[in-house]
């Protein structure tokens, strides 16, 4: 009887540890889950900021044009100049890194060099993306009311890639004569815009 009674009690012990190493786990899944699902939320609340933001600012430059958001939000080509950037730094090409710098309007200081440094190259070319936005939730801006206005003026926004931090985005904007990059940053909660680099005619 008393050998069934402790061993009773090594499988009570047993089951308990096992309860509770699965409540930890099944709450950490829980929280991974919360916050992935957050973190998913507070990505498209900002794609709609940076959306309604730089379709708004271009159409009040345009204001006898309708401007149409192209429905194709790749970042691609952002991704590859930041690509290109990232391997001189690790050559450590000094030379070509400079002329680059002097060509794309980007300074070593500043919100720039919090942007531009090896420790944050990976995680902003992770970022990459192909696809288009949702054309139900931005409808008014892939097709707007024409209204009559004298011709059509069509836009391109990327997907934003963001820093380590999240406080940094840098966002792709084009039209059929250029393209340049718009940095925002967040400051006490909110987006900011911070400037342009990566100017071009085409």
């Amino acid at each position: 009887m008393k050998m069934t009674k402790s061993k009773g009690l090594k499988l009570f012990n047993i089951d308990k540890t096992f309860n509770m190493k699965t409540i930890v786990l099944l709450f950490s899944l829980s929280c991974s889950f919360l916050c992935c699902c957050q973190t998913n939320l507070d990505k498209e609340e900002n794609d709609s900021f940076f959306v309604n933001y730089i379709y708004t600012k271009k159409q009040d430059k345009k204001p006898n044009d309708t401007v149409f958001l192209n429905e194709m939000n790749d970042n691609s080509y952002l991704v590859s100049l930041l690509d290109m950037f990232y391997q001189y730094e690790r050559e450590g090409n000094n030379h070509k890194l400079d002329s680059l710098r002097s060509s794309y309007r980007i300074s070593e200081d500043g919100i720039h060099a919090a942007i531009f440094n090896k420790g944050e190259y990976g995680k902003l070319v992770s970022q990459k993306h192909t696809g288009k936005w949702d054309a139900t939730k931005f409808a008014q801006f892939v097709s707007p009311k024409i209204d009559g206005k004298a011709s059509n003026y069509q836009l391109t926004i990327s997907k934003p890639l963001y820093t380590t931090d999240g406080n940094i985005a840098l966002v792709l904007v084009a039209t059929s004569t250029s393209s340049y990059v718009m940095v925002f940053e967040k400051k006490n909660g909110s987006w900011v815009e911070n400037g342009l680099i990566f100017p071009m005619l085409s």
